[in-house]
């Protein structure tokens, strides 16, 4: 998995996420799991931190009542 993060001068930022099918298939039954209550959340880390920049983690919960200011597309 490569995930790249983008910073705009407007203050914003973009992550940019390339998977491979294995990578996929991890993501799909993680999200199972989280689902279905099995795990509380989970994530995504970098082991290598040799660059100057990146994103290092990113973690994944559920909670029924957490507001919507991001949509799947």
């Amino acid at each position: 998995m490569k995930v790249t993060l983008e910073s705009f001068d407007s203050g914003w930022s973009a992550i940019t996420v390339e998977m491979t099918p294995r990578d996929i298939d991890l993501l799909i039954e993680r999200l199972q799991a989280l689902r279905g209550k099995q795990i509380g959340h989970f994530h995504w880390r970098r082991d290598d931190f040799s660059r100057d920049q990146g994103v290092a983690d990113v973690e994944f919960s559920m909670d029924p009542e957490a507001p919507d200011d991001m949509t799947v597309e």
